[in-house]
């Protein structure tokens, strides 16, 4: 879609390649397509133009002077490319197909009072373009309204002149206010020179380029280096990263970028990587002078910058970041800004540009790259746009490879804690739900039996042995205790040099934990026996082995922050069973009375009073094995 806006006399062209445009004025808070920033009554976000299959509409954004079409104020209505649209005080028309001929209004349009849309604050002539006699801003008076104009119908007229080329900030321009003598402008032409009548205007040839002023070249046109001028981001490019035309230096730009993480060391924090990827880019990114890599949180979306140049002086557009992410594609932003000049009669402009391109992977936006240079002296070529690009692709790799990692080791740890400490089916139902991050801090009061085991000669053989041989030899006791843990669905709480603490019916609830917990002390109990048994064969050392289980109140659950959360049993029954182990001979078994009411069917045991030293006396039972029946 081609759009014509003109503002007092002034008349430019855009070529934009969407069905939706939004048009207003640049600001941090909007980035319109077509950018009326020289119109001080037009609202940031004024209208927005969509393009359909059934034809074009227009919807008035809440604009504070409201949008006119054909002399009405509308909120949404059907347009057509004959359609006289004024925002403000600029006068906009369209064509589907770029022909300015097919988009030309009727001559109504152009001798529209300009009182009835938004009064200047100086008198100026109320058509679109002033009589070729008059200059903006000196009509002496209004010209009035034909009273014939709603019935004027197109006539026969000579061609109109070709277009003469914008001048461009690169052209050194010496003012942003209308010139001395008025531009020509395909359509529409100027009316004719009585001002009570206005004639209606002729079909214009389709605009071509005359290049009055070498090297100016017309906005409306795609060559990669030609950008617009004026206060707005150019037309959305899609992001890819092929090379431009220049491909030895593109090459030569990415093999110095593709250079920065051969010397990471590991473990490297992802804010050093970035910021050795930022510091590479500005580097290479001709006159860039800031610059900032924008992630956004995977939880709550919210941006924040992880590296910036120079570090924490720049200022990113956040809903520009936010733009390019949800559009997939880069743009370049671009803001003549007028100056106070040598002379009085005339302005210095300036050019302010900078570059936004997505961090995307698998189609999932990250977060966005920023590069600008507030006192860059040309816009950024396409070439510059191309680079940043691919610098986007590079660095949401760097970004994913990062997570993946992070991942993989917060996983790793995890699965590490959880297989030490759980049977196989608790420990695929906590994987599940570690993945879908539904596994926080809680704990729970319940009755469960707790298992206290203790390797009785550890100390004394530990110190005549070497330490390998001790880790080797505790490694191999307690894969048989942990084996007998598992069989019977024991979760074990820790491990605490010589000894052992063991929950059963926790996380995950099990109706027959009571007798599992006794069969399980028994079965630990044999296992180090044969275990004994097997090393005096071969002449190594041994360890016996005392357990205690009680049955009582405990609190359980996993404790902790969400990123290193433990599984935990603390309560009385716990010291209750250590107690029980205390006082157990090597190899004994002895339950306490709670526990035994439950299990007195299935095992041979014996009715007991125990006196320790820091326990107490207490009354327990000790367990000679399982009945045959079991």
């Amino acid at each position: 879609m081609r759009i014509y806006y003109n503002y007092h006399g002034k008349e430019q062209v855009r070529d934009v390649d969407r069905k939706e445009i939004l048009i207003g004025r640049l600001s941090p808070l909007s980035a319109p397509d077509i950018d009326l920033g020289e119109d001080p009554t037009v609202s940031r976000k004024h209208c927005r133009i969509r393009a359909t299959d059934k034809g074009c509409t227009i919807e008035d954004l809440r604009s504070t002077n409201g949008t006119i079409v054909d002399e009405e104020y509308v909120e949404s209505m059907a347009i057509a490319p004959t359609s006289a649209i004024r925002l403000g005080e600029t006068a906009i028309r369209f064509s589907l197909d770029g022909d300015g001929a097919q988009a030309a209004a009727p001559a109504e349009a152009a001798a529209k009072p300009q009182s009835a849309v938004n009064p200047p604050p100086s008198p100026k002539p109320s058509s679109i373009l002033p009589p070729k006699s008059v200059l903006p801003g000196k009509a002496d008076k209004p010209v009035s309204k034909p009273k014939a104009a709603a019935a004027a119908k197109p006539k026969a007229a000579a061609p109109a002149e070709k277009p003469v080329a914008k001048p461009k900030a690169a052209d050194k321009a010496k003012s942003v206010s209308p010139p001395a003598s008025k531009p020509k402008a395909s359509s529409p032409p100027p009316p004719a020179k009585s001002p009570a009548k206005a004639d209606a205007p002729s079909p214009a040839p389709k605009p071509k380029t005359v290049a009055s002023k070498p090297p100016a070249k017309p906005t409306a046109t795609k060559p990669p280096a030609s950008k617009p001028a004026e206060t707005k981001p150019a037309d959305p490019k899609p992001a890819t990263a092929a090379p431009p035309a220049n491909d030895s230096k593109f090459r030569e730009q990415l093999a110095k970028l593709f250079e920065v993480p051969l010397d990471f060391a590991a473990g490297l924090r992802l804010e050093d990587v970035l910021k050795r990827v930022l510091d590479r880019v500005i580097e290479l990114v001709p006159g860039a002078k800031h610059g900032a890599i924008l992630l956004a949180d995977k939880g709550t979306g919210k941006l924040s910058v992880k590296a910036s140049f120079p570090q924490g002086e720049v200022v990113v557009v956040e809903s520009l970041a936010r733009r390019v992410m949800e559009e997939s594609h880069g743009f370049i932003l671009e803001r003549n800004v007028e100056g106070s000049g040598t002379s009085k009669s005339a302005n210095v402009v300036k050019v302010e540009t900078g570059m936004y391109a997505p961090l995307l992977t698998n189609e999932r936006p990250l977060g966005a790259v920023f590069v600008d240079d507030p006192k860059r002296d040309k816009p950024y070529s396409e070439e510059d746009m191309q680079f940043l690009l691919a610098v986007s692709h590079y660095v949401a790799t760097v970004v994913q490879n990062h997570e993946l990692q992070t991942g993989l080791s917060e996983n790793s740890s995890l699965l590490n804690r959880i297989s030490a400490k759980f049977p196989a089916a608790t420990q695929k139902k906590l994987i599940d739900e570690v993945k879908d991050d539904k596994m926080k801090p809680n704990g729970t009061k319940a009755d469960l039996p707790v298992l206290y085991a203790e390797l009785r000669g550890f100390e004394a053989a530990g110190n005549e042995m070497p330490a390998d041989t001790s880790v080797e030899m505790m490694s191999e006791y307690y894969a048989a205790l942990q084996q007998a843990i598992f069989r019977y669905d024991g979760t074990i709480d820790r491990f605490s040099g010589d000894s052992i603490v063991v929950v059963f019916g926790a996380p995950e609830p099990d109706d027959k934990a009571t007798e599992k917990s006794v069969v399980a002390a028994i079965a630990m109990r044999d296992a180090i026996r044969d275990l004994n048994v097997a090393r005096v064969q071969k002449g190594g050392n041994i360890w016996h082995l005392g357990v205690g289980v009680n049955l009582g109140q405990v609190f359980h659950g996993f404790v902790g922050t969400k990123e290193h959360m433990e599984f935990s049993v603390v309560g009385p029954s716990v010291t209750r069973a250590t107690g029980f182990c205390k006082g157990a001979e090597n190899g004994e078994v002895l339950i306490g009375p709670e526990l035994y009411q439950k299990v007195f069917k299935m095992i041979d045991a014996e009715r007991s009073t125990i006196t320790h030293a820091n326990y107490g006396e207490f009354h327990c039972y000790r367990v000679k094995g399982l009945k045959q029946q079991h």
